[in-house]
């Protein structure tokens, strides 16, 4: 296939099948990532994925050579478009795209959250993300759009603990002001799920430059804010239509909250 003509990810990803027993293993891996995991792909840096990916960036350009594009900016721009395609406009476009039966929402989502609670954190990782919270002088909690409300539980709940707690909700263009709240030796939990807001990855990367320690609440290892993170927790990485359930990260959220508690009253 001509690659001037690809301009989906069903294309790219039958040329990246085609190719892969060609490349070599280095080459092999990027193709393996690029299949797996598009979005972050889309969203990624080459200096972000090498780092990942352990290989050199000057790699990417050779992959993109391989396959029969300039660079890998045009690999990129693919799966973005794909991204930005197949992300549906509106709830209510969810809905429609689904047709489901509104009568059975009620257990189709009581399954979703049913599936989210097979993934969640073990006591173990909890116990590390609470450990550097107690070591911290201040909790800043971080969470846009579908992860404020697991935001705002999270600072209220450690607030009943008595921990000095800061929730960074930016509301009202407050973002510098909240921001300068954050100081060497803090604590910054981030809360993100697909689709990562840039807002919040900017305010992360600021965060750890200013010497925060960073805790991860995502669906996913190659989350965007992984990078950043001295500590992750994952949870959720199912949706149904586009809708995540929050149940997993709500019950990740108490437990470290408690589990903080816990630890502070030893």
């Amino acid at each position: 296939m001509d690659t001037v003509s690809i301009n989906s990810g069903k294309q790219l990803a039958s040329v990246l099948i085609h190719a892969h027993p060609t490349l070599s293993p280095q080459l092999q891996k990027i193709a393996q990532f690029v299949l797996d995991h598009p979005a972050q792909v889309a969203l990624s840096t080459i200096a972000d994925l090498s780092a990942r990916l352990n290989v050199q960036p000057s790699s990417f350009i050779r992959f993109s050579k391989a396959i029969g594009f300039k660079g890998f900016s045009d690999v990129q721009r693919i799966l973005k478009t794909e991204a930005q395609a197949e992300a549906p406009a509106s709830y209510f476009d969810r809905i429609r795209q689904q047709g489901a039966d509104p009568t059975s929402n009620i257990g189709r989502f009581a399954q979703l959250a049913e599936n989210s609670l097979a993934c969640l954190p073990s006591q173990q990782e909890i116990d590390t993300a609470a450990a550097i919270m107690v070591n911290s002088p201040t909790i800043h909690i971080m969470g846009h759009r579908r992860a404020f409300g697991v935001a705002s539980y999270l600072n209220y709940m450690l607030g009943q603990f008595e921990a000095r707690v800061n929730l960074l909700a930016f509301v009202g263009g407050m973002r510098e002001a909240r921001h300068s709240l954050i100081a060497s030796g803090d604590c910054v939990v981030t809360i993100t799920f697909p689709t990562y807001t840039n807002n919040t990855l900017d305010a992360t990367q600021e965060a750890k430059d200013r010497g925060a320690t960073i805790i991860g609440i995502s669906d996913s290892l190659v989350s965007p804010i992984a990078k950043f993170a001295d500590a992750m927790l994952l949870t959720d990485p199912a949706t149904d239509a586009g809708f995540r359930s929050p149940v997993g990260a709500m019950v990740t959220a108490q437990a470290l909250a408690v589990t903080y508690g816990e630890m502070r009253q030893v």
